[in-house]
């Protein structure tokens, strides 16, 4: 992760059975909280 590398401010998440489509997922309605909840903290 080369940009990981150049940045301070970084954070990743893992998703249990996660594939490729993250907001496609039967988890979707998590994984868009995670995104509004980081989003409010930027």
């Amino acid at each position: 992760m080369a940009l990981a590398s150049t940045c301070e401010n970084v954070s990743s998440k893992k998703y249990a059975g996660g594939r490729h489509e993250s907001l496609n997922e039967t988890n979707r309605d998590e994984v868009t909280a995670d995104i509004i909840d980081w989003l409010k903290g930027i």
